[in-house]
């Protein structure tokens, strides 16, 4: 009957639609997933852009940092060379000064002795030239009257000074080291 064939047609028509809705809704679907996924990445993307271009940024200020502390640590290396070899220099200058020292000291000494040892020699020579020259009653032996170091200087005689002057020289010639503070210097 023609009812029961509008019917059916109706179904098969219903049925194609439907089909056709599902089809169509299955893509659109897709294409939502896929337009989604596409902004998720987008997203996803601007997002590193941000952290990269951070990640830039800080690389390369510790890399200028990086740059400066490498200078200064040039700088005060340079500094600490220089310091450490001035401090070199005055240790160096005191070891020799304190040689200096410990040598006129010994000079000193040697010339004190010498001194000594040329007044001991002159006041027996005065003595024994007391001894041998006849005394005036009237006048005071020079052995009794107290002597100055002008006049002790005086009675030194040339023979017993030899001696004492050419060590005397040699010490004014080399110095309080000796021959040794002609290497050092």
């Amino acid at each position: 009957t023609l009812g029961e064939r509008v019917n059916a047609m109706l179904r098969e028509h219903e049925k194609d639609f439907f089909l056709a809705y599902k089809t169509h809704m299955y893509s659109v679907q897709k294409q939502f997933k896929a337009l989604k996924a596409k902004a998720d990445e987008e997203e996803k993307k601007t997002r590193q852009d941000v952290k990269i271009q951070s990640l830039e940024k800080e690389l390369e200020w510790f890399m200028n940092e990086s740059l400066r502390l490498d200078d200064l640590c040039k700088g005060y290396k340079k500094d600490v060379d220089k310091w450490k070899a001035k401090a070199e220099a005055l240790d160096e200058d005191r070891r020799f000064l304190e040689d200096q020292i410990k040598g006129a000291k010994r000079q000193n000494k040697v010339l004190r002795a010498a001194v000594e040892r040329a007044q001991v020699s002159a006041q027996s020579a005065l003595a024994l030239q007391d001894d041998t020259s006849p005394r005036s009653p009237g006048l005071p032996a020079l052995a009794d009257r107290p002597r100055s170091s002008e006049d002790n200087r005086r009675l030194v005689t040339q023979s017993q000074m030899e001696p004492v002057r050419s060590r005397s020289a040699l010490a004014l010639r080399d110095g309080p080291l000796g021959t040794c503070a002609k290497e050092q210097r």
